[in-house]
């Protein structure tokens, strides 16, 4: 099915909707939560194209573009990037203003105060293979899949089709049994919030140990792309045989680059091992069996969560779950017209007050 006739299909039952709408929706888009360090078009585009989708879907959006101030008015509060409850944050997390947005509107929209949502705007789990853009995820008070609500969907194998062939993903059968084949161990970034307040080093250490009880294949650590100087650290605390290590440099336009891609580093591997890590979700897309500490991953569904079953790994269907993650991604084109927006509506229409 070609991809503009799924959009259509779906701007048809949005129009369908139109027609019963009741109260409108109030809602406040923040460009304002986007950190000075992020601001450029595309983080811009996304918070201004959600405005647009909400505004065509026949509700009330204001974007607010100056101010790190709620608007307690608004049913639902669109940020970009998202944010944990501080209870599970790390120390290293930056405390400027963007922050503090989110976490005024965490404390006032959830969890004991009913018809209030944030939405949070995430990156697409399929940029290893060309780094777009073009499809974000969206979802209510949580980005985790058992914490946060992703709408209404119809499992459209169409739609997959449409994004495995824009984003040129192949397709991968699980990895074949060998014995050359190494382990890759993925860091994620210490300041991020999906780590849950733990250190990716001290993480990764006691999982290493962990390994080597039962496999003496060589272990490749590859570091968050943005912490590779976690590698030295590392590095200088882990006493174990046959570990390698990616690493990166700077380039002269003063951004670290790493030597090799993911996609590289899961070309020859036996399995990889995450805490909950999204280069989990490109790993098992690749045909490389995942093992996981945290079952909030995305990939938790076929992952392996027993580091002694490392030599045997369980290789499930992921027919299903491939499905269900492309059903998490929206493009710019249905953000704007508001067919996203219309997949989350009938679940906040029946909790918002009024």
């Amino acid at each position: 099915m070609p991809k503009d006739t799924i959009v259509d299909i779906l701007v048809e039952r949005l129009e369908e909707n139109q027609s019963n709408m009741g109260r409108k929706i109030k809602v406040a888009v923040y460009q304002t939560s986007v950190g000075r360090i992020k601001i450029g078009k595309n983080k811009w585009k996304a918070l201004n194209d959600f405005h647009q989708g909400v505004t065509n879907a026949g509700d009330e959006s204001i974007e607010i573009s100056n101010s790190h101030t709620i608007n307690r008015d608004a049913d639902v509060h669109v940020v970009l990037g998202y944010l944990p409850s501080q209870k599970y944050q790390s120390h290293h997390i930056s405390n400027g203003p963007h922050i503090k947005l989110k976490h005024d509107l965490i404390n006032f929209c959830y969890p004991n105060r009913k018809g209030k949502f944030v939405l949070f705007i995430d990156s697409c789990l399929f940029n290893p293979w060309n780094g777009s853009d073009d499809y974000l995820r969206y979802s209510l008070n949580g980005v985790f899949p058992n914490t946060g609500y992703y709408g209404e969907h119809e499992r459209l194998e169409s739609r997959y089709e449409v994004l495995r062939e824009r984003y040129n993903v192949p397709e991968y059968e699980w990895r074949t049994p060998s014995d050359d084949k190494h382990i890759l161990l993925c860091l994620q970034r210490r300041e991020g919030w999906s780590l849950k307040g733990k250190d990716p080093v001290d993480w990764a250490i006691k999982k290493i140990h962990e390994i080597r009880k039962y496999t003496k294949r060589q272990i490749i650590v590859r570091p968050h792309p943005k912490r590779t100087q976690d590698i030295s650290l590392l590095r200088s605390k882990l006493k174990a045989e046959n570990v390698n290590y990616v690493t990166g440099k700077i380039t002269n336009r003063g951004k670290m680059q790493m030597k090799t891609s993911l996609l590289d580093d899961l070309k020859n591997a036996w399995c990889s091992v995450h805490y909950n890590s999204g280069s989990s979700t490109a790993s098992v897309i690749s045909g490389v069996p995942i093992f996981i500490d945290d079952t909030d991953c995305f990939a938790n569904p076929v992952a392996n969560h027993d580091i002694s079953k490392i030599e045997n790994p369980n290789l499930p269907d992921r027919t299903e779950w491939l499905l269900d993650i492309v059903q998490k991604h929206w493009n710019a084109k249905e953000i704007k017209k508001g067919v996203m927006w219309n997949n989350f509506r009938p679940y906040i229409k029946k909790r918002i007050k009024g």
